[in-house]
């Protein structure tokens, strides 16, 4: 309404102006001369004309001014449509592109003369078709504003994912809908948003007690292997403080982790104690990481805190498995030096029993040689006896016979 009156009063106000422009040169003494005055009929009939021809000239110099400004901003549509960072696509119900912007084409991979009248559909993914024929279908039921993630096939044969926004528009003259579509290159996001749901999912279903706090230790995160090992809910532990958990002796290497952690350094396998829900002492071991924001600022402590109390109780039974593996191992050395010593004394016994028997075959071999001896001896003796007797008494015999033979001489001188 208030451009039909404006449209209105244009040529009223386009008429003062050309009237008081047309006095101004009456005043003119230049043009007094050439600008006659109106008289009668005839004079206001030219005075009209007159009017009428600086009307011309003004809307000559309107339409010229607004031609310039046109092919300004012509040029500049042109230059923010054409180069900017977002791709720009046109599009009809069917899907058809009917215009493109240098971006679109570039980060579609296709020239932008062999993109036009080519439907968008054919170059999403055939996983991505169905979410985005439905988007498309949203776009032109007049529902405002759509958002729709697919994945784009470029012309080259890779693919990318793209952030769709899209909204209906009607051209002027144009008897057919149409609608503006924007895309953005959402790959890197996407990747982000899938290793992040790895993590979470890793988080979520690994056996470990995985908790966040902050540097005034207080617990901003807790994932059910937390709630399985220590037994409290995250309901319970979210907005408390870590010290909940740990014991009043071991309470000072919390504040040695925390120092760590501020200067920007890890802490790996750290074992200490932790108190659960009902109040028994377990063996943990605990590796902590700092947390820092854009900036790289610590902001807070992560842990992934394991449950070692049966590793440390299979240790300790292993230690002592081992204690007395020594042990056997040197009651087995024992025995078998005793068996050896036994073995040595029972060949000893042997060896002496042995000995004993030759000793006593010896004994008896030597009273046999004893008595043989005496035999001997006494045979001897009884040789040498009757030798000595029987020389003896061969040499008296000769004395006496010798004796008797010189008294026999002695007598006969």
């Amino acid at each position: 309404m208030n451009n039909r009156r404006v449209l209105a009063a244009a040529p009223a106000r386009r008429r003062s102006q050309a009237e008081a422009r047309l006095r101004q040169q009456r005043q003119n003494p230049k043009a007094k001369a050439a600008v006659p005055k109106p008289n009668g009929a005839p004079g206001r009939q030219f005075h009209e004309l007159q009017v009428h021809q600086v009307e011309l000239e003004m809307q000559n110099i309107e339409l010229q001014e607004a031609r310039d400004r046109t092919e300004a901003l012509l040029e500049k549509y042109t230059d923010l449509y054409d180069f900017a960072p977002v791709a720009y696509l046109s599009l009809d119900e069917s899907g058809v592109i009917l215009e493109s912007n240098l971006t679109g084409a570039a980060l579609l991979g296709v020239e932008r003369s062999r993109l036009i009248k080519r439907r968008l559909p054919l170059l999403v993914a055939p996983t991505s078709r169905p979410d985005f024929m439905a988007f498309l279908h949203r776009i032109f039921a007049g529902t405002g504003k759509q958002v729709c993630e697919a994945m784009l096939i470029r012309g080259g044969g890779t693919w990318f994912w793209g952030e769709l926004n899209g909204s209906v528009a009607v051209g002027p003259g144009a008897p057919r809908k149409w609608c503006r579509v924007s895309i953005t290159d959402i790959t890197v996001l996407k990747e982000v948003e899938e290793v992040q749901g790895r993590m979470a999912a890793i988080v979520q279903s690994s056996d470990d007690a995985i908790i966040s706090k902050d540097l005034n230790g207080i617990i901003t995160s807790w994932n059910p292997g937390a709630e399985r090992i220590f037994g409290f809910k995250a309901g319970e532990m979210v907005g408390a403080s870590i010290l909940r958990l740990i014991p009043g002796e071991r309470q000072h290497e919390e504040k040695h982790l925390l120092g760590r952690i501020q200067a920007g350094r890890s802490v790996k396998h750290f074992e200490t104690l932790r108190r659960t829900k009902d109040g028994r002492l377990i063996d943990m071991s605990i590796t902590a990481s700092p947390i820092k924001n854009a900036a790289g600022k610590v902001i807070g402590m992560s842990k992934v805190a394991r449950d070692i109390t049966e590793r440390k109780r299979a240790d300790d039974a292993r230690r002592r498995f081992e204690v007395l593996a020594a042990s056997n191992r040197k009651l087995e050395l024992e025995m078998a030096r005793r068996k050896l010593v036994e073995a040595s004394l029972k060949r000893s016994e042997q060896h002496q029993r042995r000995s004993l028997r030759q000793s006593r075959l010896m004994q008896e071999q030597l009273r046999q040689l004893s008595r043989q001896v005496l035999r001997a001896q006494e045979e001897e003796r009884k040789r040498i006896s009757r030798e000595l007797h029987d020389v003896i008494a061969q040499t008296l015999t000769g004395i006496n016979l010798r004796l008797a033979t010189l008294k026999k001489e002695r007598k006969v001188k």
